[in-house]
């Protein structure tokens, strides 16, 4: 291995384990039923008090592998608008807090590195399943689950779009939504997944083969971090809903919305028959 490949797997085990560390705080208050202290953030959307102890937990384990390593935290919005170095954590310590109180088991810890405005590696566990994705540049992307050995996962044609299956969401108020935007696309399949870590452990098992979300809406970067930098790995990517790369070193909200591919041949035909931005903001 050469050193920069091995400086990479280093620092991807420490993104396993900080990972694995937040998963296994989530899991410790779903077992015990500890009370979650439910309040809300500035921008209304909910955090309990299992959010901020997945977030020491993550963390402790980057700071004590990467001293002084600046870290985007969905959690500590003080920090949203400091200036970034060029290389970067970033976390969502819960992925799916909606779904955690209402009793899903859908919830993960995701941790991604950015340098240079790209993602690099990533990490997503899945506690109540222990699932773990992990992979990243010239690193590959893997899946290993309930202590077995990894299996490393492979990249995917999808020679075009009406053979393609689109990740969307369960809500009922914007299913109508992605059933037009599959129509557009001429998707003869859609599969629901939600939150986004499902929905990238989705693409990366091959269950979909693109997702999108809206303009306008609750997705940021840390949702997207992790699974962008493995599915880079399988030769897919992210962009904003123009086709632009996303802006990991300014921005939090995607505030153009997103496409998830796992074979970016589809981005072409994805960004002609889209329809237009002001058509996917407003919910039917």
């Amino acid at each position: 291995m050469r050193p920069q490949e091995k400086t990479m797997q280093n620092s991807l085990n420490l993104a396993m384990r900080a990972a694995r560390a937040g998963g296994d705080v989530l899991r410790e208050f779903r077992l015990t039923r500890t009370p979650l202290g439910e309040r809300r953030k500035g921008n209304n959307s909910p955090v309990t008090d299992a959010d901020i102890a997945a977030s020491r937990a993550v963390h402790s384990i980057l700071s004590e592998g990467d001293p002084g390593g600046f870290v985007l935290d969905e959690e500590e919005e003080d920090a949203h608008d400091v200036a970034r170095p060029d290389a970067f954590w970033v976390i969502d310590p819960l992925d799916g807090t909606r779904f955690f109180l209402d009793g899903s088991d859908a919830f993960c810890t995701m941790v991604g590195l950015i340098k240079d405005g790209t993602p690099r590696l990533g990490a997503v566990y899945f506690p109540m399943q222990d699932v773990l994705f992990f992979g990243g540049d010239n690193l590959g992307a893997w899946r290993q689950t309930e202590g077995q050995e990894a299996r490393q996962l492979l990249p995917r044609d999808v020679p075009d779009l009406h053979r393609a299956r689109m990740s969307g969401p369960s809500k009922p108020d914007v299913q109508a939504l992605y059933t037009r935007i599959a129509t557009a696309l001429g998707i003869a399949s859609s599969v629901t997944h939600e939150p986004a870590g499902g929905m990238y452990a989705a693409l990366l098992t091959g269950e979909a083969d693109l997702a999108l979300t809206r303009p306008v809406s609750n997705c940021s970067v840390w949702d997207i971090a992790a699974g962008h930098a493995m599915l880079l790995a399988l030769g897919g990517t992210i962009v904003d809903l123009s086709g632009n790369p996303i802006d990991y070193r300014h921005d939090c909200r995607l505030s153009n919305g997103s496409i998830a591919v796992v074979d970016r041949r589809l981005l072409g035909s994805i960004l002609e028959r889209l329809p237009a931005r002001h058509e996917l903001v407003v919910d039917p």
